[in-house]
């Protein structure tokens, strides 16, 4: 196979070889070689044919679903760890205590990044998931392309979007600088690293494609176009996202399905059948984190709405108590909508709020509060959500705003992208919006408002030269 670099394989393979690494014990090394495609993407030479492009198909939607919120550590759980949404109070497990209170230094080389973190460093292994699904997306439209003209091309369009959300997942959760490389038929292009806003253009390029090939299904139509609304959300262009989804219609949902299946030894790091998001380290493992009303006296205060009610599930290894969503199966069964159209609304508040149009701000939020509905709490009574008022300022109108967007959201991987958002496009300071001070295990909170990229990068993949930058 052809390589486009000094003999080495590509990023995608290095990263989604850490990212298995830390699930085996092996050292990224082990798991790739000289002419590999990344562990775990199938292999376009030995899959030429028209089953091996469905069973590629099916390879990227799972691991699409799992670098989301399907696996451990996907996009979602780290986003809530870095934000306001998760808390590890356990002060001994750094490998997802760090990224909570925000202390994620970058480092050159992967030896030393390993003895600070260990094979199961978080933001690495999420890293991983990600860069090992846009590779099987990648890999998945050629084939479909090419060796299952006859399947709906909504099929490669739905594997398309996936790859775009993927990108979408890198430019919020890591620093301005990560490579798009690419994996082909023929071998590995390496990509020197794009930046936050090159990122989301990239996205949108892919969503524009995925749209074009999904013309046969609203339902994957409408999936790439939240995500074109979304990229477009993160580049600050508030009219060209409302005008993208302005035609998913009220109802619509994109739903992650899962059920709660656990696989492999002792069902600890393989429940390929659970929703990890809602999992967090059920089933005999209680150190894992839980959610924390105002965390480090800027967070959100999750508890009192019925969109994020708590419930008592234990208590983790320092016996604090652990507090989950109440709404949800936290056995890692339920169902996620990875996005819907309370999404196209509230981008298209988001715009109307840009615009000035507070009147239509604030009507499509109330008009979101009033469609809602819940299950009786434990005193039988069925909560509702009152209507919103204008608070009158700029400011506390986009706080309003942003605290909808992350009850609505909640853990649903974009609670980080929207605090950086604040930074970016509101010029909040970063102090005001991320938990600050000194965290439940007496540690001080950091400064970081990302995950660096992983040093592996720098080892397999020559065109990288780090982080572009660590702001919003």
């Amino acid at each position: 196979m052809r390589k486009s670099s000094h003999h080495r394989p590509a990023v995608a393979a290095a990263l989604l070889g850490l990212g298995l690494a830390a699930l085996s014990g092996c050292s990224p090394a082990d798991l790739v070689g000289e002419g590999q495609l990344p562990p775990g993407s199938e292999d376009p030479s030995t899959v030429k044919n028209h089953d091996g492009a469905l069973r590629a198909y099916r390879s990227a939607v799972v691991a699409a679903r799992q670098a989301s919120l399907g696996q451990n550590q996907p996009m979602a759980v780290i986003s809530g760890l870095i934000a306001d949404e998760l808390n590890q109070s356990s002060a001994f497990i750094d490998y997802v205590l760090l990224p909570d209170l925000r202390v994620m230094p970058e480092y050159t080389d992967p030896a030393t990044e390993d003895l600070h973190y260990g094979s199961y460093a978080s933001y690495v292994a999420t890293y991983g998931l990600i860069q090992g699904s846009r590779s099987k997306s990648q890999v998945a439209i050629w084939l479909l392309d090419n060796y299952a003209p006859t399947e709906p091309r909504a099929l490669s369009g739905q594997v398309m979007a996936y790859e775009g959300y993927d990108e979408i997942y890198l430019a919020d959760l890591f620093c301005s600088g990560v490579p798009l490389s690419t994996v082909e038929p023929e071998g590995y292009t390496l990509k020197p690293g794009s930046s936050t806003q090159q990122i989301y253009e990239h996205a949108i390029e892919i969503f524009d494609s995925a749209m074009g090939r999904s013309q046969d299904s609203l339902r994957l139509y409408y999936f790439a176009a939240l995500g074109k609304g979304r990229a477009l959300l993160d580049l600050g262009r508030y009219d060209e996202a409302a005008a993208a989804v302005a035609n998913v219609p009220d109802g619509y949902q994109y739903l992650e399905a899962f059920d709660g299946t656990l696989t492999g030894q002792n069902g600890e790091q393989s429940k390929s059948g659970a929703n990890w998001v809602w999992l967090l380290y059920q089933d005999g493992f209680s150190g894992g984190p839980g959610v924390l009303d105002g965390e480090g006296g800027n967070g959100i205060v999750w508890s009192t709405d019925p969109r994020t009610y708590l419930q008592y599930s234990g208590v983790d290894y320092s016996s604090n108590p652990l507090f989950l969503p109440a709404a949800l199966d936290l056995q890692g069964g339920s169902p996620i909508a990875l996005t819907d159209w309370r999404e196209a609304r509230l981008i298209e508040a988001e715009a109307a709020l840009h615009n000035n149009q507070v009147g239509t701000w604030l009507d499509k939020m109330n008009a979101l509060r009033a469609s809602a509905t819940f299950p009786p709490d434990s005193a039988g009574n069925t909560p509702t959500l009152d209507p919103l008022s204008d608070p009158g300022t700029l400011d506390s109108r986009v706080d309003l705003l942003f605290s909808e967007r992350a009850h609505w959201f909640f853990m649903t991987g974009r609670r980080l992208g929207d605090l950086r958002r604040l930074i970016r496009d509101y010029g909040r300071d970063p102090s005001s919006i991320f938990p600050t001070g000194i965290h439940r295990s007496g540690r001080s909170y950091g400064s970081d408002v990302n995950a660096p990229v992983p040093a592996a990068e720098r080892r397999y993949n020559h065109l990288y030269n780090g982080c572009q930058g660590r702001g919003a």
